[in-house]
């Protein structure tokens, strides 16, 4: 999104992509939220990161960026949506301050709750060790995204 086109663009910090995870991490930390654009590929470490750092997210409407936010995301699924699902976020930013900051704190609950990277990589292991053994989910899937 260009930041000329951007609706409430004299309150926004950012409409830029950032690239670097540290840049990332910071630009999360320092804004009134995050937009999420991506639409492949599962739970994207960028949208992680944003939880962590409390930040609102307005994210493309796909199951596994609902599947990390539930409820505690606003959606889009096309350019028109953008538009309102960030000028709504605004909004509650400047009519409901407080109950944007209890967001931010549910956000970063809901990511510390659900992606413990010590809880993460003990299920990496054992999907490991279950593989190494021969296990197989062969014919228990049928490839569609649920």
């Amino acid at each position: 999104m260009r930041p000329d086109r951007c609706a409430c663009r004299h309150q926004l910090r950012s409409c830029l992509h950032v690239f670097a995870r540290e840049s990332h991490i910071r630009t999360a930390f320092e804004t009134r939220g995050d937009l999420h654009g991506h639409s492949v590929g599962g739970t994207n470490p960028s949208l992680l990161r944003a939880m962590g750092a409390g930040a609102p997210v307005v994210a493309f409407d796909v199951s596994f960026n609902r599947e990390g936010l539930a409820d505690l995301g606003r959606y889009f699924d096309g350019p028109a949506a953008v538009t309102e699902q960030v000028e709504a976020t605004e909004r509650r930013w400047r009519d409901e301050p407080a109950a944007m900051e209890q967001l931010a704190a549910d956000i970063r609950d809901r990511a510390a709750e659900r992606y413990d990277w010590d809880d993460v990589t003990d299920r990496y292991e054992d999907l490991a060790a279950r593989l190494a053994s021969g296990w197989s989910q062969r014919g228990t899937a049928n490839g569609r995204r649920r």
